[in-house]
């Protein structure tokens, strides 16, 4: 059998057309749902890198002791930004209609998801009779 790109077989003149067609996921979309994760990632971790080195070097003993509380603080605050753009909730929690705020999940869909816009509208039941049950293949 004959390989093709990156060890994968060769697709057939049917699926090759079948892609073809295919339009291409806006730039936009694709940015905002996987591109600029690794970004905010990064930028949060410098973030808090610089304000607890901030606090570490300034010599103060306030501030010395103002640090365990304040990065506890900042790390909530930068898990609630990541869940605020990116959370999708499970299929269970779709399908059973928990898809609820708590402390752990201050937002209940990420606003840069696919999710979002059919959660905005109310139309979760719509997505959840799509989704595939993972434990019927168990």
């Amino acid at each position: 059998m004959r390989k093709g790109i990156f060890g994968m077989p060769p697709l057939s003149e049917e699926e090759r057309k079948q892609y073809i067609d295919l339009p291409p996921e806006p730039w936009k979309q694709w940015l905002l749902r996987e591109g600029l994760k690794p970004w905010v990632g990064l930028g949060l971790f410098t973030f808090d890198a610089i304000f607890y080195l901030t606090l570490k070097e300034s010599g103060n003993a306030l501030a010395i002791d103002a640090i365990l509380p304040s990065l506890a603080v900042i790390l909530y605050l930068n898990f609630a930004l990541w869940i605020y753009l990116w959370r999708i909730p499970t299929p269970d929690e779709i399908r059973q209609g928990r898809v609820v705020r708590s402390a752990l999940r201050p937002f209940a869909v990420g606003r840069w998801t696919l999710e979002y816009p059919l959660w905005k509208e109310s139309k979760f039941d719509e997505l959840s009779e799509d989704t595939v049950n993972p434990r019927e293949f168990s």
